[in-house]
C-alpha cells in the first residue's frame, strides 16, 4: 500500500494578498455514477475562525466553521475559481484565491489546512467506484501541520496503514461495513493521538477520514467526510447440503451459504461467467458419507434446487471427495465442489464450489430445517 500526496494548490501567508495559481488537472482514479462533477471545501484551520467561500465569484458558503464540511456542490467541469475568505471579508484578502482544474464526473475535497498564519489548500480525488452491498471504503488524510507523521491501527492492535505524513493520505481500503475501533498514534509509537472508539462505515460509503487542528492549541481532532456510492446487488447462488437423493432431497442438515459471482477483470480475451465459494460446513465428514447426502446450489426462492451432487465418490491423494454438479443432478456438467476435512476443525468440513453460468440476485436464505421436526 502507498502514500498519496494531496495536490497542493497554494499556500499563503493569512494577512498577505494571496496569488492566484493554476492547478494541474487531476488524476481521479474512481469511475462516477454521473456525468456531472461536485466539490467539497474541508475547513481544517483551528486559528483561522469561520470562513467564507467563493466558486467563480458567487458566494457558495457562508460561515463554514472549524471541523466543518460543505455539502456536494455542483460544479461544471474545467478551471474554476475557488476563494476562502474570513467570514465578512473581502475576497482582496483572502486565505486561499485559487484556480482548480476539475475533470467531468468526479467527486473532488478541497482541505483547507495549517495554522500559525500558513493556510494551505490540499485537493484529494474521491474514489467513487461502485461498491458491493455490504462493503465500505476508507482511507486516512493526515492535514495537522504540529504533530508529526501517524500510525492508523486499530484500537489496542497493529497498524492498518502504512505511517502517514502531512498532507498525504493512505490508499484507499475497502473493508466490510460495520463499527471499527480505530486510533491515530504517533508514529513508532502505541501513543494515540486521536481516538476513533466507535468509528462507522455504513454499507455502499466512502468514508476520508481527516486528520485536523493543532495540537499546540487543543484543536487536534478526526472530521469523517462520507461520500453515498452506488451500490451494486450482490449476484450469485445458494448453496446448501441435505439429506437424500438428488431425486428426493430431504432436510437441510446445515445452514445456507452463498456463492458470488465473480466480478474481477476478465483476462485473456473473455471466458465464462463463474460464481465460487469457500465454506466451512459444521457436520464431520463420516456423517456425510455414513448416509445418503447431497449438495445443492440454486439460483432461485423456495424450495427449487437448480444443481446438485451426490456426496460420494473416491478420494483424493489430498483427502477429498470432488463432485460434479449437475441440472437437477443428471443434467450436463455446470461446476464441481471439493469436500475435505476442516482445516481449522476436524469435526467440520470444508466446502469449496465453483459454478459456470450466468446467476441472478442472490436468492434469500432460508432457515435451516430441524430433521424429524
Amino acid at each position: 500500500m502507498t502514500l498519496i500526496p494531496g495536490r497542493i494548490l497554494m499556500t499563503a501567508a493569512i494577512a498577505s494578498l494571496a496569488l492566484v495559481l493554476s492547478a494541474i488537472p487531476i488524476f481521479t482514479g474512481g469511475t462516477p455514477a454521473a456525468e456531472e462533477s461536485f466539490v467539497r471545501l474541508v475547513h481544517g484551520v483551528s486559528d483561522a475562525g469561520p470562513v467564507d467561500i467563493y466558486v467563480d465569484g458567487r458566494l457558495a458558503v457562508i460561515g463554514a466553521p472549524f471541523a466543518s464540511v460543505t455539502d456536494p456542490l455542483p460544479i461544471t467541469d474545467g478551471d474554476h475559481q475557488i476563494i476562502v475568505v474570513p467570514t465578512g471579508a473581502s475576497t482582496d484578502i483572502a486565505l486561499v484565491n485559487s484556480v482548480v482544474s476539475i475533470p467531468v464526473g468526479v467527486t473532488e475535497e478541497i482541505a483547507i489546512v495549517g495554522g500559525g498564519g500558513v493556510v494551505t489548500a490540499v485537493m484529494f480525488p474521491v474514489n467513487s467506484e461502485n461498491l458491493d452491498e455490504d462493503r465500505a471504503r476508507i482511507r486516512i488524510i493526515h492535514t495537522s501541520p504540529d504533530i508529526g507523521p501517524l500510525d492508523p491501527a486499530v484500537a489496542g492492535g497493529d497498524a492498518i496503514f502504512p505511517t502517514v505524513d502531512y498532507l498525504y493520505s493512505t490508499d484507499y481500503a475497502e473493508v466490510p461495513a460495520g463499527i471499527y475501533p480505530m486510533e491515530l498514534r504517533y508514529a513508532g509509537t502505541t501513543t494515540p493521538a486521536a481516538v476513533l472508539p466507535e468509528l462507522l462505515l455504513a454499507p455502499g460509503t466512502v468514508n476520508d477520514i481527516y486528520v485536523i487542528g493543532q495540537g499546540w492549541d487543543g484543536t487536534l481532532q478526526t472530521l469523517q467526510v462520507q461520500t453515498d456510492v452506488t451500490v451494486l446487488p450482490r449476484t450469485g447462488r445458494v448453496a446448501a447440503i441435505r439429506s437424500g437423493t438428488c431425486g428426493s432431497p430431504g432436510d437441510r442438515l446445515a445452514d445456507e451459504w452463498v456463492v458470488l459471482d465473480a466480478r474481477g477483470e476478465r483476462l485473456g480475451g473473455g471466458g465464462d461467467d463463474t460464481a465460487s465459494s469457500m465454506h466451512q460446513v459444521p457436520l464431520t465428514l463420516e456423517t456425510l458419507i455414513g448416509q445418503p447426502t447431497i449438495l445443492t446450489v440454486r439460483t432461485t426462492s423456495g424450495s427449487g434446487d437448480n444443481l446438485c451432487a451426490p456426496i460420494s465418490g473416491q478420494y483424493t491423494d489430498d483427502g477429498a471427495l470432488i463432485l460434479a454438479l449437475r441440472d437437477g443432478g443428471m443434467g450436463p456438467l455446470v461446476g464441481i465442489a471439493t469436500i475435505s476435512v476442516g482445516v481449522e476443525d476436524p469435526e467440520s468440513v470444508d466446502v469449496a464450489v465453483y459454478v459456470i453460468g450466468k446467476s441472478g440476485e442472490v436468492p434469500q436464505l432460508e432457515p435451516t430445517a430441524i430433521p424429524g421436526s
